[in-house]
C-alpha cells in the first residue's frame, strides 16, 4: 500500500500506466459524473462514486488480484481500513469477474489512513482494503493498471 501526494514531482516516479491513471484522476472535479469510464480501455479504468459510509470498523475487507486500486478523494475525507491479507480467513470467495474477494479483518494489524483531495493511496494485491470505512462528501475511486 502506498500513501502519497498527487504531485507531479512524485508521479513522475510512477510508470507510464500510473501516470495515464494519476492524469485522468488528476482532472475529476466535484461535477465528474458518477459512473465507469475507460482510460486506457479494459487495462486502467476509472469509477466515480458518492456515498456515506459510518462504519468505523469494517468485518470484511476487499482485496483484488487482477488490477491495481488507485483511490483518491474529490471532496471531503475518507477515513480507510488496511492490513496485509496473507493469513486472514476468507469470507466471500475470490469473484473473477468482478476482481474481487473478501477477507475477515484481523483483530490486530490494522492500519488507517484518512484520504483528503490532494492525496492518493495505492492498492496492490497483498493488501485487504476497506475505502468506506467512514466517508464524508464525494470520492473517486479508480481502478486499474
Amino acid at each position: 500500500m502506498i500513501l502519497d501526494k498527487m504531485d507531479p514531482a512524485v508521479i513522475a516516479a510512477y510508470s507510464p500506466e500510473f501516470q495515464k491513471a494519476f492524469a485522468a484522476i488528476s482532472a475529476l472535479t466535484p461535477d465528474t459524473p458518477l459512473g465507469k469510464f475507460e482510460i486506457d480501455g479494459d487495462r486502467i479504468y476509472g469509477n466515480v462514486m458518492e456515498y456515506d459510509a459510518v462504519l468505523p470498523e469494517a468485518e470484511k475487507l476487499e482485496a483484488h488480484r487482477k488490477y491495481v486500486d488507485i483511490q483518491a478523494v474529490i471532496a471531503g475525507v475518507e477515513r480507510m481500513a488496511w492490513a496485509n491479507i496473507d493469513g486472514l480467513e476468507t469470507v466471500d470467495a475470490y469473484n473473477d469477474e468482478k476482481d474481487v474477494a473478501f477477507v475477515r479483518t484481523p483483530s490486530v494489524g490494522v492500519s488507517h489512513i484518512e484520504l483528503v483531495p490532494g492525496l492518493f493511496a495505492v492498492f496492490y494485491p497483498e493488501d485487504g482494503q476497506d475505502p468506506s470505512a467512514e466517508c464524508t462528501g464525494r470520492q473517486i475511486e479508480k481502478g486499474g493498471c
